[in-house]
């Protein structure tokens, strides 16, 4: 017999699931680029308050299952938003909502 279980069993686990920290991932081999792209985003991420994680992916398969073929690269939770190129301050502000 198969146990049905809630997902959420009050409002406070709902919100606590709904403020999901947000990944932002710089793809990059090691260039100049990827190293500019890298401190831009963690700049803005601190200047902005935001408790996103940034991390730095290195590894040519897993930019090729991205579909990066020019690095650098920005994914955000998964979402390729930028690839061969470095970000805007702008369009990172906007990932964040801010």
């Amino acid at each position: 017999m198969m146990k049905l279980v809630p997902v959420a069993t009050s409002t406070r686990q709902l919100i606590i699931n709904k403020e999901k920290e947000m990944k932002i991932t710089v793809y990059g081999p090691g260039c100049k680029k990827c190293h500019e792209a890298e401190d831009l985003v963690k700049k803005v991420v601190a200047e902005s308050g935001s408790d996103a994680v940034v991390e730095k992916v290195t590894d040519l398969q897993a930019m090729m299952k991205m579909g990066i073929i020019s690095t650098p690269g920005v994914a955000v939770d998964g979402v390729l938003k930028v690839a061969g190129r470095v970000p805007k301050p702008e369009e990172i502000k906007g990932w964040l909502g801010k």
